[in-house]
């Protein structure tokens, strides 16, 4: 996959060391992935959603229990709402996309609270023209879910950083025994010799004498 600033026509040109990230499953490197993977899933999942929801909607509707009346009502109430779910979807998380990467821009970090904030102004922005209260509350649904996915990503690294943690302190540990071990067995054995010359330079003495 290519970046934005990449030219492969060009045999001169040294790429840069490509940044790391995600956001759950999806990759999330650049602010660019945010915006074309996140509007992208999010227009699927819309779309995935009107499709089943319109399939429910048609086959309670129809008139008759007939299979080609239940078929037209299944048509029908899936392409009226299977299109209004994931415009809207893919709508709302572009421009989250969009006010959270001016505001990682602006405060120089990419945080939950640019997540947070941008959930709140692209939910309210999608409900202003129904009115405040709507804008409001829509924003707060959206604010909601997103700071329910960051305790959950919080505790999910908590509970598989711990692990690691606890390796890394072992290992260290270790190597310190390690360490202490081979200091005490360096030390013994300096005394032992040390003794030994002694001993050695005790007998020859006598014989010099």
């Amino acid at each position: 996959m290519l970046f934005i600033d990449e030219n492969p026509m060009n045999p001169f040109h040294k790429a840069e060391k490509r940044p790391q990230g995600t956001f759950g499953p999806v990759p999330m490197r650049t602010g660019w992935d945010k915006v074309l993977y996140g509007t992208g899933i999010a227009y699927m999942g819309g779309l995935s959603y009107g499709f089943v929801y319109g399939t429910i909607r048609g086959l309670q509707t129809a008139q008759l229990p007939n299979f080609k009346v239940r078929m037209n009502s299944v048509l029908n109430q899936t392409t009226r709402y299977g299109p209004w779910a994931a415009n809207s979807m893919g709508a709302m998380t572009m421009v989250w996309a969009m006010v959270d990467n001016v505001l990682g821009s602006i405060r120089g970090e990419s945080d939950y609270i640019n997540h947070i904030s941008a959930a709140f102004i692209s939910g309210a922005f999608f409900k202003s023209t129904a009115g405040l209260r709507p804008a409001l509350i829509t924003g707060s649904m959206l604010a909601s879910v997103v700071s329910a996915y960051g305790v959950m990503d919080a505790v999910r690294s908590r509970l598989w950083g711990s692990p690691a943690q606890t390796s890394s302190v072992g290992s260290a540990g270790g190597r310190a025994a390690s360490s202490a071990s081979s200091s005490s067995s360096s030390s013994s054995s300096s005394s032992s010799s040390s003794s030994s010359n002694v001993n050695l330079s005790m007998q020859a003495a006598p014989i010099a004498a």
